[in-house]
């Protein structure tokens, strides 16, 4: 995507025949992006160029149009000056916002680029929010957010992959929703799904950034786990686990309801010798969590070394 937005700002700097340009990305997560044609332009430089129109990026924000200065010296680290400028905020109907700046030296901006800055620039950043938008439709699981199963699958091949390379290990965790369908029965689906969504974002919240979090199908929920070992994997179960044991399931009648999680793992390269066995593995250590009761964490090769399997 930000490959896609470096075409757009070389694209739109190549019409108005601008020296530079930049584009910093605000995403609906609210992180944002810093694009720029030129490495003398960073984000610092753009707060103290914005800084000296009046209102600066609010203004640009809030009037939704282009705002030129022209003849206004910005000095840039190396000793030169960036003397004009135009901004434009972009916001797409997928939620995406964007600033997207151009900047010469010596050239002004006259009304002429402002209308097609602004005509250009618009289309041009609309199709690639929708572009960005059925892509993300075709990797993401569209109830929960979290990554779908076909992303899943090669994310872990990639994983193992890598593991191999550089003779790492990397725990999978298979998470099961105890007695899920008595739940879906008694309460509804629309509650389900809410239950669904919510573990989604306890288990978003209780992993680390490497780790890989997707749904799996049904109730099951899968994380990848790189460069893990038994000790790193069974703490971030057991903190999986007891999030959602204490979560707060609100019912349509205000009541709570309590609801616990069963989660299986295995290890790469020491449980499995691929992918399918991995899962395979992960899966049995799942079931035999479910067999002793639920609402617990079994890592295969704990229940190996006790004689279980």
């Amino acid at each position: 995507f930000e490959a896609i937005l470096r075409k757009l700002i070389e694209k739109t700097r190549d019409l108005m025949k601008s020296e530079a340009g930049v584009i910093i990305l605000f995403r609906p997560d609210r992180t944002k992006s810093f694009l720029s044609t030129d490495k003398l332009i960073d984000e610092q430089f753009i707060k103290d160029m914005l800084s000296v129109d009046s209102g600066g990026l609010a203004r640009i924000i809030a009037e939704q149009k282009p705002i030129r200065n022209n003849n206004v010296p910005i000095p840039l680290s190396n000793g030169n000056e960036i003397s004009n400028f135009i901004a434009l905020s972009l916001h797409s109907t997928t939620d995406l916002q964007c600033l997207l700046i151009m900047l010469n030296r010596d050239a002004g901006f006259s009304r002429e680029d402002e209308d097609s800055f602004l005509n250009f620039a618009f289309q041009a950043f609309q199709t690639i929010s929708l572009q960005s938008e059925l892509a993300k439709l075709a990797t993401t699981d569209g109830l929960t957010g979290l990554h779908n199963h076909r992303v899943f699958q090669d994310r872990l091949s990639e994983e193992i992959l890598r593991a191999e390379r550089y003779k790492s290990k990397l725990f999978l965790l298979i998470i099961d929703i105890d007695h899920f369908k008595s739940f879906n029965d008694a309460c509804g689906h629309q509650t389900g799904d809410g239950v669904l969504k919510a573990i989604a974002r306890i288990i978003k919240g209780n992993i680390r950034k490497v780790d890989f979090p997707a749904r799996y199908g049904g109730e099951e929920f899968v994380v990848i786990l790189p460069e893990s070992d038994r000790g790193d994997a069974h703490k971030v179960a057991e903190r999986i686990r007891e999030a959602v044991m204490t979560y707060p399931f609100y019912l349509n009648d205000g009541s709570k309801a309590v609801l616990t999680v069963s989660i299986g793992g295995s290890c790469f390269p020491e449980d499995a010798t691929g992918k399918e066995d991995l899962i395979r593995k992960a899966d049995k250590a799942l079931y035999y969590a479910k067999n002793q009761g639920r609402n617990r964490v079994s890592l295969y090769m704990d229940i190996l070394e006790h004689g279980k399997l």
